[in-house]
Parts: C-alpha cells; structure tokens; sequence
C-alpha cells in the first residue's frame, strides 16, 4: 500500500452497531494499534480469508478434473491399446465408484 499523508488517503463515514465502537477499542488495544488501524487489519484479514477459501476450492476442483482425467485416460488406453470395444458405461462405472454416486 502506497504512504499518503492522512488528508490524502480515503475516507468512509462508517455506523457501527451498539457496543461495535467499545469492542474495537478493546481489540485495538490489546493489539497495541489504533482504532483505524484495528479496522483495516481486520478487514484486509477478512479478503485475505477469502482468497484462501476460492484457491482452496479451485485446488478441490482441479485435483478431481485431474483424477477424472487418468481414469478416463485408463479406459481409453485398455479398450484401444487392449483391441476392446470403448464403453462408457464402464467410465461411469468407475466414475460411481469414486463418488458413490450412478
């Protein structure tokens, strides 16, 4: 983040519920900062939370194309390397097998 001076950076008028103002001044000072500081840590925690969240599910979807790709590179290869007939049937087989599901 760029230093500016404070009448250069933005601003945001913010409500804050009942009691919010008091628990950030407490939080604040257990953690040896301001009030603003306190607020922009928490909420730069926050994004930093959910960008873990979407490369986490990112990794889940591609570990499982990843997997679905070697089995269906496992059928390919034993019904054509193997002289067999390709059936589907038994990619769906397999498939169901890993997600219990049909």
């Amino acid at each position: 983040m760029t230093e500016r001076k404070p009448q250069e950076q933005d601003k945001y008028v913010l409500r804050l519920p009942d009691g919010m103002r008091e628990r950030i001044r407490q939080a604040a000072e257990e953690n040896s900062r301001s009030m603003n500081a306190e607020m922009v840590a928490r909420l730069q925690e926050s994004f930093e939370k959910e960008s873990d969240v979407r490369l986490e599910r990112t990794q889940e979807v591609l570990r499982d194309v990843t997997h679905r790709l070697h089995v269906l590179e496992g059928v390919i290869t034993k019904h054509y390397l193997g002289g067999e007939p390709l059936d589907l049937s038994d990619l769906k087989r397999r498939n169901a097998g890993e997600d219990g599901e049909e």
